[in-house]
């Protein structure tokens, strides 16, 4: 039971994320960095013995000032409330550089969503860096970046 509801919850999730941007997945750059398509929406990780489902629910991204959102969830379906998902988005191509005046996604109780700023500062090939952090403060997911690595948790978008 747990597995058709969490197929039919991730089935929905990418439905409804692509039918709200402006990009297309096949678009996207893959996990290699060297073409389209293979970008997944839905990143999962796993702390302990607890695993994680962070979904990409963002509606159109361009070059400047963006709204990024996303919702967390536990492997039971359960919705993770309270936490921090830091953001560090690179371009790989361009010496992996940064941008400036990101905020992290935090959680906002009236929408139920995490919500931060993205600041996209040309077009290109971007790396969000993510790292999650519990309620406490404490690295539940992903890493600080290193020069011209990524993080172990990230979504690659092209504008």
């Amino acid at each position: 039971m747990k597995a058709v509801l969490l197929y039919t919850l991730i089935s929905l999730s990418v439905f409804i994320v692509s039918c709200e941007r402006d990009y297309e997945p096949e678009r996207l750059v893959n996990d290699e960095g060297t073409g389209t398509g293979n970008t997944t929406w839905i990143k999962s990780f796993t702390t302990g013995k607890t695993s994680y489902y962070l979904f990409f629910t963002s509606p159109r991204l361009e070059e400047g000032i963006n709204t990024l959102r996303a919702v967390l969830y536990l492997e039971n379906m359960k919705p993770v409330a309270g936490y921090t998902i830091a953001i560090d988005p690179r371009m790989p191509d361009m010496e992996n550089h940064s941008s400036p005046n990101n905020q992290p996604l935090e959680w906002n109780a009236e929408k139920r969503i995490y919500e931060g700023t993205l600041n996209l500062t040309m077009t290109g090939w971007w790396r969000l860096n993510l790292q999650v952090y519990d309620d406490k403060g404490n690295l539940t997911g992903g890493n600080a970046v290193e020069g011209q690595g990524s993080s172990s948790l990230y979504w690659d978008i092209e504008i």
